[in-house]
């Protein structure tokens, strides 16, 4: 004891069964205090209160210090409600309480802590047959027990298998192989996937399937195989087919062309795009560019950048340029109404018509009609320069310019550099600077030389025949 107190009587009340975490541990201590002569004593003291896991010795398991009014020696603390005992274990047989008033060393020996009757019964509280409550389960999404059961109850296509060995209950959808088998469902309302739609009522939120199986997409269809439908395939922007673009029995529309097109028309407002083929059973018809991989098949019309329309005069119409990697066979007509280019893969601008390597023709005209011409005027003067004209044999330096399709063997005809140098209107110099010569019209040109050649003759002929009388 210490020297100058004396702990009377202490009473220890638990105030809550020290097992439930769910609720605070705290307990209420109760003492009587009196000097060493056995006095009561009258008010405030400090004591500090501490946890030991033995009678003596060892480190403290817990520690707090009170400020008590202490009342004829009677006072009243109530023990971890400014510091919690956190996890230590509160066994009866190894729990020790030590006191130590205000600076004196602390009283021994230590208390140990005991359980009252009723905490002796509640002892078992957190256990019913060997189990823990957190064995029982009291509710399963707000669905309580009937006679301390909760069934699971199977769906359409699924299993509930039990396995009480392993504590295991296994929910599981029929069906085989890697997919599951869902079966039929009817969707009384559209389906939503992510931000998309599928529906039937004709919106435009998404994907619609109608009555007779059209189907209808207000965006893009980007197919990575082909799109082949035996009815109608419709999208109000682009349609790009990987493969195949294929209407058979019905009509590919792409965007909201201004016209109703039937049965076989591949129609598009924009791009009309396939990598491999376009088979359409009519027409063709986009408003913006066409391209595609392999075979155009095209039973009528077709027209390009047209703004959704087409030519019945032309069965090919295109506003702007055209290009094609293979062959374009036309079994009538072709108009364009800008360049052409032919077997290199490009157009000049300086000519409308650009061919690399030869042309051939059964017949050809050319403009000559008075009504287009003005300023028609002899050619005088022609053989002096004429005669400046060199006709030379050569040979296309074919190696150093494949892509112009030269021809081979000797060639013969003039230099367009030199030409340009005495008749400067029969040479043209393109946007890449390469000189062009306008050999047709040297042809007028050679008839009025030889016209005046023959006149000069004639002359010549009279004054020798006046010579020889």
């Amino acid at each position: 004891m210490s020297k100058n107190y004396a702990l009377v009587l202490a009473v220890v009340l638990l105030t809550v069964v020290i097992g439930f975490a769910e609720v605070p541990k705290m307990m209420n201590y109760q003492g009587m205090l009196a000097d060493a002569a056995g006095i009561p004593i009258t008010g405030p003291r400090t004591i500090h209160f501490k946890l030991f896991g033995a009678e003596s010795g060892g480190t403290a398991l817990w520690t707090e210090t009170h400020e008590v009014q202490v009342e004829e020696g009677l006072f009243d603390v109530i023990l971890a409600s400014i510091t919690p005992f956190g996890d230590i274990d509160m066994d009866p047989e190894s729990v020790y309480l030590e006191i130590t008033i205000a600076d004196d060393p602390p009283m021994m020996p230590r208390k140990q802590l005991v359980s009252v009757a009723f905490a002796l019964q509640a002892d078992n509280s957190d256990y019913l047959e060997d189990h823990p409550a957190s064995d029982f389960v009291r509710s399963v999404n707000n669905v309580p027990p009937q006679d301390g059961n909760i069934d699971l109850v199977a769906g359409t296509n699924v299993t509930i298998t039990t396995n009480p060995g392993n504590h295991r209950i296994t929910i599981a959808a029929a069906g085989g192989g890697t997919a599951d088998n869902l079966g039929n469902h009817t969707a009384t309302q559209n389906i939503r996937l992510n931000d998309h739609w599928l529906s039937n009522d004709g919106g435009d939120e998404g994907i619609s399937i109608g009555n007779s199986g059209n189907v209808l997409v207000p965006g893009d269809i980007n197919s990575h195989g082909s799109i082949y439908a035996n009815g109608n395939i419709q999208a109000n922007a682009t349609v790009i087919g990987v493969t195949n673009v294929m209407a058979n029995g019905g009509y590919v529309r792409a965007g909201t062309p201004s016209s109703i097109y039937g049965v076989g028309d591949v129609a598009a407002t924009d791009d009309l795009v396939a990598d491999d083929d376009v088979i359409a059973g009519d027409r063709v018809i986009s408003g913006g560019l066409m391209s595609c991989g392999d075979n155009m098949v095209v039973e009528h019309h077709l027209g390009v950048n047209m703004g959704g329309g087409y030519s019945t005069t032309y069965p090919l119409r295109v506003n702007g340029n055209t290009y094609t990697t293979g062959d374009l066979v036309v079994g009538n007509n072709i108009m364009c109404g800008d360049h052409v280019g032919i077997a290199f893969g490009g157009y000049n601008a300086s000519y409308e018509l650009y061919v690399s390597g030869n042309s051939y023709t059964t017949g050809s005209w050319q403009s000559s009609d008075i009504k287009f011409k003005k300023d028609v005027a002899s050619i005088e003067g022609l053989l002096p320069r004429l005669k400046q004209l060199r006709g030379v044999s050569y040979n296309w330096r074919r190696e150093e310019f494949p892509e112009k399709k030269f021809s081979d063997g000797q060639q013969y005809g003039l230099i367009a550099q030199e030409v340009e140098e005495i008749f400067p209107n029969l040479v043209k110099t393109d946007e890449n600077g390469e000189k062009a010569i306008a050999y047709y019209q040297l042809i007028p040109m050679l008839l009025e030389a030889v016209k005046q050649q023959q006149k000069q003759i004639e002359s010549m002929q009279q004054q020798l025949n006046n010579l020889a009388k």
